[in-house]
C-alpha cells in the first residue's frame, strides 16, 4: 500500500502500463510511475491551459486532458518526466468533462453543455471537431457529465435530462 497525496481535490484517473494519469480540479494532471506499486513516483506535475481539471484518458504516447473551460487538451508523454504540450481543441461551449478514447482516430468528449461531441486525433497537433450528440428533452439539451464507450456505442450520463443515453457512433 502506498499513497501519494495532491494539493488539490482529484477528479479523475486513468492507469496504462506503467502510468497512473491523474486530473485535478485545480487544471492540472500528475503523471506516476506505479511499476513498483510499494514505491510510486511522481514523474510530472503538468498545469493545463483551462481552468478545471477533469477527465483524463491516454493511449501509449498521447494523454488527452479535458480541462473544462480549456477544452481537449493534447500532450506527449515520450518523455514523461518532461511532458509537451501538443494542443488544444475548444469546443463551441467549452465545457468538457470527461473524454474517452473510441479507437486511434477518435476521442469522445462528455461536454457539460454541449451533449457529446466527436472529435478526429488522428492529426495531434490539429485535432478536428466533427459534431455533437444531444438529446433533447423539453427545455434541456444534454449536460453530459459522465460517459464510457462500448463497441460502437455512447453510454452518457446526464445531468439535465436526470436519464442515462445511448449514442451509436457512425
Amino acid at each position: 500500500h502506498n499513497e501519494k497525496k495532491a494539493k488539490s481535490g482529484v477528479s479523475d484517473v486513468f492507469a496504462l502500463g506503467k502510468y497512473a494519469f491523474v486530473s485535478l480540479n485545480n487544471g492540472e494532471f500528475l503523471v506516476f510511475d506505479i511499476s513498483k506499486p510499494k514505491k510510486v513516483k511522481l514523474l510530472s506535475r503538468v498545469k493545463g491551459k483551462g481552468g478545471w481539471g477533469k477527465g483524463i484518458v491516454a493511449d501509449k504516447r498521447y494523454v488527452y486532458f479535458s480541462n473544462w473551460n480549456g477544452g481537449l487538451e493534447i500532450y506527449d508523454y515520450k518523455k514523461p518526466k518532461k511532458i509537451k504540450f501538443v494542443s488544444m481543441l475548444k469546443p463551441t461551449n467549452n465545457a468538457v468533462y470527461q473524454a474517452r478514447l473510441h479507437n486511434k482516430e477518435l476521442i469522445v468528449l462528455a461536454n457539460a453543455w454541449g451533449g457529446v461531441s466527436l472529435v478526429d486525433i488522428r492529426n495531434k497537433k490539429e485535432p478536428l471537431f466533427i459534431k455533437n450528440l444531444q438529446v433533447k428533452t423539453g427545455f434541456y439539451k444534454t449536460n453530459a457529465l459522465g460517459i464510457d464507450l462500448v463497441g460502437k456505442f455512447v453510454v452518457v450520463a446526464d445531468n439535465a435530462t436526470k436519464v442515462l443515453s445511448v449514442f451509436k457512433i457512425k
